[in-house]
């Protein structure tokens, strides 16, 4: 603005707060991020698909997705913020899961009938139908994700309607039927699947074995979920948190010394405050009176000076070209900390026999300990109690302690104790964890049972996806990550990834239902050639988000989504290649012996 001579050259520029460039730089961040993750995901493909005209074909899906989501945003009036670029950031390796599945397409061992789903259209349809309950399900995780949900499944059908018209039209070794090169790392894979191949012969003999030693799994993970869930206390980064909720500020300040004084008196705590102690300061006038009695102001004159010089007063504005600008005239932020500068800001009188006045005539400016402002939450105000344990104490175990100290305790009717909460509103996610958790695979068995055609598909692409979901929700909670929004959306992308493997599998063995092989002989055709869109789609999806990870600032709210996810393959690549098999050649027998 001043190289264009919008402000004269006397005016000094103060910038009043550095946010929106600390959003800018948090943005710019994220974007590199999305670039790194686009690069990395076509660097993965091009090592395992050997082809640059199928890395080529690839990244165009890619590209032309994140366009085509950027478009739409605009559209929808949607902001760029970190929920929708980080969304689209994270999933751009996942973005090319159809073209890859595509890719492998041509080499499927048959096609499929008119009355089986696609391989691609059963992926597809799982993903959104696992982040659906999202938009349903109220509370902190819409709040917070909604607009995530909408612009990372929108991109991921866009992303499939992209890989569709342009793999049949374009990938010339699908049209030939032609393998030609499979990658640098295409022999290691080779390898890999003849040693699968061979640990599945033998896994399709026993089948109820492996399911049993399976089930047995589950139910040891669904252990320690419901152990650590009930005893793990709820934290932020400084110590355990308790909530209480209530109309009357003073009330609930009452409530907080009280609990406070209790948790002081126990040493399993080292430090206990809350948000409505003194925790900063204001600044504060002290009145002469006689001196403005003599100059004809009063304490209304003062406070508003006073006011004008922290917040500023508006100043006119100006326009450039199209744009206008608002001006605002206050103190620079490092004078508005100062008493002596305070002293100097002028009173102009209002009459013309009163000349004009320094605050520091008629006052003196001191700052004073101030406590923070009164947190709302959802409505109801809202006093927060942060405890910190010592250094010999466990966090379980002060836990524990400060559970039976308060459990009982007594609050009139209108408030309310939350405990354990938060400083995340995790026990607001607790709430909603059965909710989400049961529309989505209710969501998953209605959808995959109407593409498919058979309950057994559905029930097979359900519990397998509930099996992931379990033994990731399991490790994270002994790792002692809590199960904020952020990890419950995670593992509702996962539900969906791996209902979406779980489908194209299902798909598959459906595609050979004319040709006259035994289930074991279709389950080992099928899995032969699955293991390797596998892996690839695998690390694809991996290295694309790996990016994100590393990038700091307002970008770590998903850095949880990306944990949760990337521990999930742990268990989402056994469960395809092994659970998967089973299960089918199980429920088939059970559907044959009824049949019978």
């Amino acid at each position: 603005m001043r190289a264009n001579r919008l402000i004269p050259e006397d005016i000094e520029i103060h910038p009043l707060s550095p946010r929106l460039v600390q959003a800018r730089q948090s943005l710019g961040r994220i974007a590199m991020a999305l670039v790194a993750g686009v690069a990395l995901a076509l660097f993965t493909g091009q090592l395992l698909l050997g082809n640059g005209r199928r890395s080529l074909i690839l990244g165009v899906v890619i590209a032309a997705s994140l366009q085509a989501a950027f478009v739409l945003m605009a559209l929808s009036r949607f902001t760029l913020d970190v929920m929708t670029l980080g969304g689209l950031a994270m999933g751009a390796g996942l973005f090319g899961s159809s073209a890859i599945l595509l890719f492998e397409n041509g080499r499927r061992p048959a096609d499929h009938g008119a009355t089986t789903a696609s391989p691609v259209s059963a992926m597809v349809v799982a993903l959104p139908a696992a982040l659906l309950p999202v938009l349903l399900v109220g509370g902190e995780i819409n709040l917070l994700f909604r607009e995530f949900v909408l612009v990372f499944g929108a991109a991921w059908l866009i992303s499939a309607g992209f890989a569709l018209m342009l793999v049949p039209a374009f990938d010339k070794r699908r049209r030939h039927g032609s393998e030609g090169r499979i990658g640098l790392v295409g022999h290691r894979i080779a390898e890999i699947r003849q040693s699968y191949d061979s640990l599945l012969r033998r896994l399709l003999r026993k089948p109820v074995a492996a399911l049993m030693l399976a089930f047995i799994l589950v139910i040891l993970m669904l252990t320690v979920f419901t152990l650590k869930r009930q005893v793990a206390p709820l934290t932020d980064d400084s110590g355990v948190v308790v909530r209480i909720q209530g109309a009357d500020r003073e009330r609930l300040a009452t409530f907080a010394d009280d609990i406070a004084q209790r948790l002081r008196s126990v040493p399993d705590w080292r430090e206990v405050r809350h948000s409505l102690q003194a925790s900063h300061e204001e600044p504060s006038l002290r009145m002469d009176e006689d001196r403005a009695r003599e100059r004809g102001i009063d304490i209304t004159d003062a406070g508003r000076a006073l006011a004008i010089a922290l917040t500023g007063i508006p100043a006119g504005d100006f326009r450039d070209a199209e744009h206008r600008y608002d001006i605002r005239l206050r103190l620079p932020p490092e004078e508005s900390n100062s008493a002596v500068a305070m002293g100097r800001i002028l009173m102009l009188g209002e009459l013309e026999d009163r000349p004009a006045v320094h605050l520091g005539d008629i006052a003196s400016v001191e700052r004073v300990p101030a406590p923070e402002q009164l947190r709302r939450r959802q409505g109801m105000p809202e006093v927060k109690i942060v405890a910190s344990p010592a250094k010999d104490v466990s966090l379980e175990q002060a836990w524990a302690r400060m559970h039976t100290m308060l459990e009982n305790y007594k609050l009139p009717a209108g408030y309310r104790l939350s405990f354990p909460g938060s400083g995340n509103l995790a026990e607001t996610s607790r709430s909603q964890e059965p909710a989400l958790f049961g529309l989505t695979l209710i969501f998953l068995f209605i959808i995959q049972a109407l593409m498919h055609r058979s309950v057994r598909a559905a029930a097979m692409i359900t519990l397998t996806a509930f099996s992931v979901v379990a033994g990731t929700g399991a490790v994270l909670l002994l790792s002692g990550m809590p199960l904020s929004p952020a990890v419950l959306l995670g593992g509702l992308i996962l539900i969906g990834i791996t209902a979406g493997q779980a489908a194209v599998f299902a798909a598959s063995v459906s595609g050979l239902s004319g040709q006259d092989l035994s289930w074991q002989q279709k389950l080992q055709r099928v899995g032969k050639y699955q293991l390797r869109p596998l892996f690839t789609l695998s690390l694809v999806t991996i290295t694309g988000m790996t990016p994100i990870l590393f990038t700091g600032g307002a970008a770590a709210v998903l850095h949880p989504v990306i944990i949760t996810i990337g521990v999930g393959y742990l268990f989402l690549l056994p469960a395809i290649l092994f659970l998967v098999p089973a299960l089918n050649i199980f429920l088939a027998r059970k559907e044959q012996s009824h049949g019978q």
